[in-house]
């Protein structure tokens, strides 16, 4: 026989999972500045442009904008009011001011490759 699982035990299961994205959220997005970048200027930058470090942060950087959008979901999930307007606009924000720095960063990242691109050239 199958056991159901009661809607308090859903609601923990739900609170652990939220916590396991918001401690990889936290390590991920501190991982970003651990990422080494010694250039002075933005003549330097281009000149010692190195791809692999610029793919390493934007998966990284990516990772985290996904972990942040599971925490967000699963604190959404955990709050005994879900159907509040309030409730449905701060996670929709939220989403938002989580996957916008995400994106740029990634077009950052190949405005970045392209200008080195063509300066090393």
């Amino acid at each position: 026989m199958l056991k159901t699982a009661t809607a308090r035990q859903k609601k923990d299961q739900v609170s652990r999972l939220g916590a396991l994205f918001g401690a990889l959220f936290a390590v991920s997005y501190i991982a970003r500045f651990l990422i080494p970048d010694h250039a002075e200027t933005a003549a330097e930058s281009l000149a010692n442009y190195d791809g692999r470090a610029a793919i390493l942060f934007g998966v990284v950087s990516t990772f985290s904008g996904i972990f942040a959008v599971f925490f967000v979901l699963s604190l959404r999930a955990a709050l005994p009011r879900r159907d509040s307007v309030l409730t449905a606009a701060a996670v929709v924000f939220s989403i938002i001011a989580i996957m916008v720095p995400v994106v740029v960063n990634l077009i950052a990242l190949d405005a970045r490759a392209t200008l080195a691109g063509i300066y090393n050239n």
